[in-house]
């Protein structure tokens, strides 16, 4: 049985890619190591280079992103502990006989869980739920190469 012609919703045209391959196409890792001499071992020189190359087509045509926990985690931690700072430092001026270090690492250790446990919630629900959609309908998109506009199959 002959495979159906994939054609554009809007220009009618026979130019179609997948996104998938888009970005495969256009996109490289490099990672390369150079050790350097400069006159007779006066100067020295050891480079590490690593990255990944992308054409601007391959950026477009990329998937879906899934959310991360990490950069919140950092961030939030350095809050809590300013907000942990904060309250030693109110309670060393109100000149309470209070542990007060104790409870400084008690409201920031609390303030951590408690947001680490919300984002993990909200992070985990994102990636399988609405992420998952999304990279799903990412497989199926087709872009037209006569006018630029990606279809759905």
């Amino acid at each position: 049985m002959p495979q159906p012609t994939l054609k554009c919703a809007n220009c009618q045209g026979k130019g179609l890619k997948k996104l998938s391959l888009l970005y495969l196409q256009g996109t490289s890792k490099r990672d390369s190591f150079t050790i350097g001499f400069y006159r007779g071992l006066k100067g020295n020189f050891i480079a590490n280079t690593m990255g990944t190359k992308q054409s601007l087509l391959a950026q477009r045509a990329a998937p879906p992103r899934k959310k991360s926990l990490v950069i919140f985690l950092v961030g939030w931690f350095v809050a809590c502990v300013v907000l942990t700072l904060v309250v030693i430092v109110a309670m060393v001026n109100s000149s309470s006989d209070a542990p007060i270090a104790g409870i400084g690492l008690a409201v920031g250790g609390v303030a951590f869980l408690g947001g680490a446990v919300w984002r993990g919630k909200t992070v985990s629900e994102y990636n399988s739920q609405t992420w998952s959609k999304a990279y799903a309908r990412w497989e199926r998109s087709y872009l037209c190469m006569q006018c630029g506009r990606v279809n759905m199959i």
